[in-house]
C-alpha cells in the first residue's frame, strides 16, 4: 500500500508533464541542483499536513496536504514574465474542474512565493505555488 500523498503528487506529475514550458522536467522530489541546460524545471513536494481528527469518514481521516510546486528557471532579463508564464499554466491545470476530482475533496491555490538565489554557477530565479489539498485516507 502506498501513501495517498504520494497519490497526489504522481496525479499532479501527470497533470504537469509536457503541459507547461517545463516539458517533461517534471520531478516529485525536492529540488536539487541543475545544470543551466536542465532548466525549467518543476518539482513537486509535501510541506507538511494536518489532520482533522474530528471528521472520520468509514476509518479514513480528512487531510489537508500542504503541496508545494516549485518551477526552478534560469535567470534572465525576463525572468518575472517567464515565472508569471509558468504559474499561470500551473494555475489553470489545477484549478480544472476535473483535475484531481477522483483523489481530492478540494484544491486551493494557498500562496505564491518568488526568489532569485544561485543553485550552482548561475542565478535562477524559483517559483513556488502552495496548494491546500483535502483528501481522505
Amino acid at each position: 500500500m502506498i501513501h495517498q500523498r504520494k497519490v497526489i503528487r504522481d496525479a499532479v506529475k501527470d497533470l504537469l508533464l509536457g503541459n507547461t514550458p517545463a516539458a517533461d522536467k517534471v520531478f516529485t522530489n525536492r529540488p536539487l541542483p541543475f545544470e543551466d541546460a536542465s532548466l525549467p524545471a518543476i518539482f513537486i513536494y509535501a510541506l507538511g499536513e494536518e489532520v482533522e481528527r474530528s471528521n472520520v469518514y468509514d476509518g479514513e481521516l480528512k487531510r489537508i496536504l500542504n503541496l508545494s510546486i516549485e518551477a526552478r528557471i534560469k535567470a534572465t532579463a525576463s525572468l518575472d514574465d517567464e515565472m508569471d508564464a509558468i504559474a499561470l499554466t500551473v494555475e489553470q491545470l489545477m484549478g480544472a474542474e476535473d483535475a484531481l476530482v477522483d483523489i481530492a475533496l478540494t484544491v486551493n491555490l494557498a500562496s505564491t512565493e518568488m526568489e532569485i538565489g544561485a543553485d550552482g554557477i548561475k542565478p535562477i530565479g524559483a517559483i513556488r505555488l502552495n496548494y491546500e489539498i483535502k483528501y481522505l485516507f
